[in-house]
């Protein structure tokens, strides 16, 4: 009681320094190894960093539901364009770098900063040379934004459990200015896709496939989003809208669904 008392008197700043100290004592004595692995039947080396990587890594794992959909559809192949927003250890961007073959490339985006390093520690052992790890947040503009520095964090999260920590952020604009027009755009980005998507003003028009992870009622509200927001990006009208509840799929015509309000699914957009 005396622990939890003191904790809520100490000052933001010095809860953030606990928090943090937390983190990297936990890191620090975590025993670090490198596993071999196939995921969606793509062997990779991934450096096993911290008790969440380990959780969701060791372990061989069939395809996800979006490359499949993308490699059916014919626009995950050979030379592709693939912007990963929210990339964590790189495990995924890593298998669609893969599939888009050295001349297609994939450029992902991850805040936090233990995770960017084991990410770019993963394009190392697999020397995936199309694959451009950067440590920024996705947001709607260029700048800088406040991020949690938990294993698996979210934009301004850092006044619960976390510390904060200050990171670029990137708009899709600003990336498909330096790196091209993307082919498909991965967002995961844990609540915050409404604003990452505002960022896409004017590429909007030139993206043909979206994949977004949609965190209702784990993050999306939070951010002032909501289902029929998302939505309104992609009217019926101009984009095949599919969703799925799982990992494993399969993607469905999103016609067929009843409420999807606050709850966690993946939903693909492919421009008509």
């Amino acid at each position: 009681m005396l622990t939890a008392l003191s904790k809520q008197l100490m000052p933001p700043w010095m809860q953030s320094m606990a928090r943090r100290a937390k983190l990297e004592r936990s890191l620090k004595i975590f025993e670090r190894r490198v596993a071999t692995h196939r995921f969606g039947g793509i062997e990779l080396k991934v450096s096993l960093c911290d008790p969440v990587g380990e959780e969701w890594y060791d372990h061989d794992s069939g395809t996800l539901a979006e490359i499949t959909f993308f490699r059916e559809s014919g626009a995950l192949n050979d030379g592709a364009t693939v912007f990963d927003l929210g990339a964590h250890q790189a495990v995924v961007a890593l298998q669609l770098a893969t599939h888009v073959g050295p001349t297609g490339r994939v450029v992902a985006l991850e805040a936090n900063p233990h995770n960017a390093r084991v990410a770019a520690e993963n394009v190392a052992l697999n020397d995936k040379r199309n694959l451009t790890i950067l440590h920024a947040a996705a947001a709607s503009e260029d700048g800088m934004l406040e991020f949690n520095e938990s294993l698996n964090g979210q934009v301004d999260g850092g006044a619960g459990t976390h510390g904060k920590v200050q990171v670029k952020s990137r708009s899709i604009d600003s990336l498909a200015r330096e790196f091209g027009t993307p082919d498909i755009v991965y967002v995961d980005v844990e609540g915050f896709e409404c604003a990452v998507l505002d960022g896409a003003g004017a590429s909007f028009g030139r993206i043909p496939n979206w994949f977004v992870e949609v965190h209702g009622g784990a993050g999306l509200e939070k951010f002032g989003g909501s289902v029929d927001r998302l939505l309104g990006y992609f009217p019926a009208d101009r984009f095949k809208r599919h969703f799925c509840r799982s990992d494993e799929g399969p993607f469905i015509p999103l016609s067929e669904t009843g409420s999807l309000e606050g709850t966690r699914w993946f939903f693909i957009a492919t421009r008509i």
